[in-house]
Parts: C-alpha cells; structure tokens; sequence
C-alpha cells in the first residue's frame, strides 16, 4: 500500500487480581538496520525523525497508538528498521521484543 505514515499499536491488558490497568507510559526507539535493492547505504539511508516515540495509557486504557511519519525516499529500495521498546521496571509488566518495520519503495 502506498502510504505516508504507519501506525504503531500496543495493547496493555491486565492479568490476575488488578481491576483495570494503571497509567503508563511507553518509550520506544528506532534504529536503522539494512538497506537492500538500493543506491543507498545504511549509512545514508532515509531515516526517521524524530528516532523516539512514546505510547502513553491513561488508567484503564487497554490500546494505544503512534503514527509514524515515513522518511522521503528519493530512491529506490528495501528499507528495515528495528523499533525497540525501553525497558521499565513498573512490577508486573512485559515490556515487548523488538518489532522490524520494512518499507519497499519503487517508482511504479
């Protein structure tokens, strides 16, 4: 799909005796990880800005979102980036693995 922006969701959702979720808030990173199909180089490959981004829950919020705004491709390729989520430490949460975003862009 030809987009401009990508959304980031998260879903905090309670387990065991608590009755709704506390308010939290979520950091998280982006980084560059390859580029492939390009005249571009990791080193000079589109980036986003800015780099870091939160997702913040109100009391008993369970979804949360961030919308990205993508990078200006003037060439052509295969882009990975790795979104990492800092880890806290409030008791009881999972803080998330990394997730790898890949944009494919061409001229057609």
């Amino acid at each position: 799909v030809d987009q401009k922006t990508v959304d980031i969701t998260k879903d905090f959702t309670k387990e065991g005796t608590a009755t709704k979720t506390p308010g939290e808030t979520f950091a998280f990173t982006i980084e560059k990880v390859s580029v492939t199909d390009s005249q571009y180089t990791e080193d000079d490959m589109p980036m986003f800005n800015p780099t870091t981004f939160d997702i913040t829950f109100d009391e008993g919020d369970i979804n949360g979102s961030h919308t990205l705004d993508l990078p200006d491709y003037a060439k052509v390729g295969i882009f990975t980036y790795k979104i990492t989520e800092t880890q806290g430490n409030t008791a009881g949460v999972i803080y998330a693995d990394p997730i790898y975003l890949k944009v494919c862009h061409n001229w057609w």
